[in-house]
């Protein structure tokens, strides 16, 4: 951690972050960005940012521990996370 830090980045999970203001907001905004870095057959059409919401933290495999904000000098960076199982 000490080498993210140094080079000016900051890892925090979403059970920290979601209550700061444009938490959420800026969250989709890097999930579009690196959602249409992603290589498909069809032009990118990213989710409207409702859907978004809906879709991420409606879900009840949504684990607010289990994803983690890579933050560089304030900015959302990256993202990784885990999902919980329903067994299904």
């Amino acid at each position: 951690q000490a080498r993210l830090a140094a080079n000016g980045f900051v890892i925090k999970p979403w059970s920290e972050l979601q209550h700061e203001p444009d938490a959420t907001r800026r969250f989709y905004e890097m999930f579009v960005e690196a959602d249409a870095d992603e290589p498909r057959p069809e032009p990118y059409t990213p989710w409207s940012y409702d859907f978004f919401v809906e879709r991420t933290f409606s879900d009840p495999n949504f684990l607010p521990e289990a994803l983690f904000i890579a933050i560089h000098d304030g900015e959302y960076a990256g993202m990784s996370q885990l999902w919980g199982s329903q067994g299904n």
